[in-house]
């Protein structure tokens, strides 16, 4: 999509950035992210909690959440035309097991639970 660098959460992060797009992280576990910024860069999130310039020490960057929560961009019709990754499946008596997995592996797309 353009990108000149993609990279993971757990890797090291190059310097001098103009942006960054968090898709995982909790917003306030975002300072090794804001440090890769350069001043006047851009840092945008789409994970809670709302930014605030002291979750990152930092307030020379624009640090902005940026959800359509109005729709403008996009609609109910489109999220449910997207056909979602499952890595798992699990059985409700299994739910405990299902989110020790979720907090321990990192899973790449949804862990479900069925009733």
């Amino acid at each position: 999509m353009g990108a000149h660098t993609v990279i993971g959460y757990d890797d090291d992060y190059p310097t001098g950035r103009d942006l960054g797009l968090n898709l995982v992280l909790p917003t306030d576990r975002l300072r090794k992210a804001a440090a890769a910024i350069r001043p006047g860069g851009r840092l945008f999130t789409i994970t809670f909690p709302p930014p605030r310039p002291d979750m990152i020490d930092r307030t020379d960057l624009r640090f902005e959440l940026v959800l359509d929560l109005d729709g403008r961009f996009g609609g109910m019709a489109e999220v449910a035309a997207l056909t979602p990754t499952v890595s798992a499946t699990y059985p409700l008596r299994d739910a405990v097991q299902a989110l020790t997995d979720f907090a321990r592996d990192h899973t790449v797309g949804k862990l479900v639970i069925t009733v």
